[in-house]
């Protein structure tokens, strides 16, 4: 049995892949969809079921933004990547794609290696995490 469940229930689900404009639920255990569709419900729920009405709003899959620009290396004043991420994530962007045009350049391995490491920081610091934990 699964530790962290969420069900979304009354959703208009929309996937642009498979076509899908219908209402329904989704059901998430340890943060693994395991079912979407019309007939994903929790009645009633169990304690260890957090229960999401989604009030009839759209649920999408997460975005990606192929156009991105943070502040760092170099301009922290304007944004940094845990600003930016949770920016990204409270509009449903889930995935970024960072545009080359940094000062300083990104041109050597020290380099990229931090960009890499504050990617990952910015992903814990922002991340989406379960209300139950």
């Amino acid at each position: 049995m699964s530790r962290y469940v969420t069900v979304v229930q009354n959703a208009r689900l929309l996937d642009p892949a498979s076509g899908l404009d219908a209402p329904g639920g989704v059901r998430i255990e340890d943060g693994v969809v395991v079912a979407i569709g019309p007939r994903v419900t929790t009645t009633p729920p169990s304690p260890h079921e957090l229960v999401v009405d989604a009030g009839g709003q759209a649920l999408i899959p997460g975005l990606v933004d192929m156009r991105v620009r943070f502040g760092e290396p170099g301009e922290e004043q304007k944004e940094t990547y845990e600003s930016g991420s949770a920016a990204a994530l409270a509009g449903g962007v889930t995935s970024v794609g960072l545009l080359p045009d940094t000062d300083p350049v990104i041109d050597d391995p020290a380099m990229v290696e931090y960009v890499a490491r504050r990617a990952r920081r910015a992903r814990g610091a922002g991340g989406w995490r379960s209300p139950t934990r």
